[in-house]
């Protein structure tokens, strides 16, 4: 099978979707088909990051419409990718099966940006609200409806497209995503006490940052023993730190990047991983996490629901709820048997996220629905 995936990203094998496209590429070959890419790297170099993002489609579109002209049997491509390139191949007879990839769904991202505004009174930029509010929005709901199956991370993104978007259900997939060889059968080590605690993930509003840093001074606080690493922040330690209070900076160490290989040893000698996420498509470090043995403490939202069973493998909490993150962190420090106990279910339950099993069941419904169509 001729397989082409589209990220309208660089395809950087320590970043979230573009790891994704990736790995899902590389397992496709390890299983024998034909596989492209096409990313930001296929746009002229000097090209501004913003004007790559707005204007992919328009540079997808032609270069669909070559591969599909040279035989690619399926096109898999990341959400409004294929807006353009999808209504040109309406009625034109044989053309490639359309997947579309949500790595996150646009319309309930924008929804949680707004509340946020609202919560903190900030104005939206106009540019934002032009674009990703939107131009954006309108490419993605099209390169839904375009396609002949869309795959999600969550049951709450399917079901968003599905009752507010017009998605029919049966071209609606959920999918996770899954982990590299090097992160199964690691092997677990048993908590003693809760000394360390591991954030995974960039510091910005949509991952919650401000609850998170309000929930971790808190536990900081009240425990003087206990220490917080954060992890690929993609922003300076300085900026980070300006978010705690002075008492416990020297507490807290912010990484802004790494290599995606060292997470299992940067989180050697830690015990639990937190999360504050508003919204996630399919969460790449909470299962990364839980491979490593650590016990999570995430929000209730429907990507954590996927992976997290509260009170056997993790603990949820509320959204948006600083004092809930704190509860659960000091709970886990005077409950040593069920900060061992999560850790445990957490390595257990990611050991079943192998890349090679994704990618069987995703070419399943590539080949069913090349069969059917």
């Amino acid at each position: 099978m001729r397989v082409l995936l589209s990220i309208h990203h660089t395809l950087d094998p320590d970043l979230g979707a573009p790891g994704i496209t990736l790995a899902l590429g590389n397992a496709y070959r390890e299983l024998g088909h034909d596989v492209g890419f096409l990313s930001f790297e296929d746009l002229p170099d000097r090209m501004p990051g913003v004007a790559k993002e707005a204007l992919y489609p328009w540079f997808a579109a032609p270069r669909l419409r070559r591969a599909a002209v040279e035989g690619v049997d399926v096109i898999d491509a990341s959400t409004g990718d294929a807006s353009l390139w999808a209504l040109a191949r309406q009625g034109r007879g044989r053309s490639p099966l359309l997947v579309t990839r949500s790595h996150g769904l646009e319309h309930r991202y924008w929804a949680q940006a707004l509340e946020e505004s609202v919560r903190s009174g900030a104005r939206m930029p106009l540019r934002s609200r032009l674009y990703h509010g939107g131009v954006r929005l309108r490419e993605v709901t099209r390169s839904l409806l375009s396609a002949d199956y869309v795959i999600f991370g969550n049951d709450g993104d399917r079901d968003f497209a599905v009752e507010r978007l017009g998605l029919a259900p049966e071209r609606a997939r959920v999918f996770p995503n899954g982990l590299p060889r090097s992160f199964l059968d690691l092997p677990l080590e048993p908590a003693e006490s809760l000394e360390r605690i591991a954030h995974v993930g960039s510091w910005a509003e949509r991952k919650g940052k401000s609850y998170l840093a309000a929930a971790l001074s808190a536990a900081l606080e009240r425990d003087l023993g206990l220490r917080a690493t954060l992890l690929g922040t993609q922003v300076g330690a300085d900026t980070v730190l300006a978010d705690f209070p002075h008492g416990v900076r020297d507490r807290v160490v912010a990484v802004p990047h790494y290599q995606h290989g060292e997470l299992p040893s940067l989180v050697r000698g830690h015990q639990v991983a937190i999360s504050a996420s508003l919204a996630e498509g399919f969460s790449l470090a909470l299962p990364e996490a839980m491979a490593c043995g650590l016990a999570p403490v995430v929000t209730d939202i429907p990507s954590a629901r996927a992976l997290v069973r509260h009170e056997d493998n993790g603990l949820l909490v509320p959204t948006r709820d600083a004092p809930a993150i704190t509860h659960a962190i000091e709970r886990l420090s005077t409950d040593p048997e069920l900060l061992r106990r999560l850790g445990a279910g957490a390595h257990s339950t990611a050991q079943t996220l192998s890349w090679r099993r994704i990618a069987e069941q995703t070419l399943a419904l590539y080949e069913h629905g090349l069969a059917t169509r």
